[in-house]
């Protein structure tokens, strides 16, 4: 099996995992949530995935979740306001995912 096969065949399993877990209605979003940033960056292979929500006059967004895979650390909470980076809020009206690979670096990202 080649590599790609082997990555659809791990998000796969991954979804499947994810969709049988979030039938059980006696779990919290904030667990689910833990879960899928947990399982999204493990299958994703990257050391970090986050949830963020914006307010209702998207001047601002929310961590709703972030897991770091390197140390298995979870936060949430964290605030950003539009007017601190204004970059990232117009690559955010551009783009639903925003990915980088260096983010001290990347035009979109550096003002974080």
């Amino acid at each position: 099996m080649n590599t790609q096969q082997q990555r659809l065949v791990a998000q796969s399993r991954a979804l499947t995992e994810l969709t049988t877990w979030h039938t059980d209605q006696t779990v919290r979003f904030d667990e689910r949530l833990r879960v899928i940033l947990a399982t999204s960056a493990a299958t994703l292979d990257v050391d970090r995935v986050s949830m963020w929500c914006f307010d209702p006059l998207r001047l601002s967004i929310t961590c709703s979740g972030i897991h770091q895979r390197s140390t298995g650390r979870h936060d949430m909470g964290a605030i950003i306001r539009r007017v601190d980076a204004p970059a990232y809020f117009d690559a955010l009206a551009r783009d639903r995912v925003i990915a980088s690979d260096d983010v001290s670096t990347d035009s979109r990202t550096r003002e974080l």
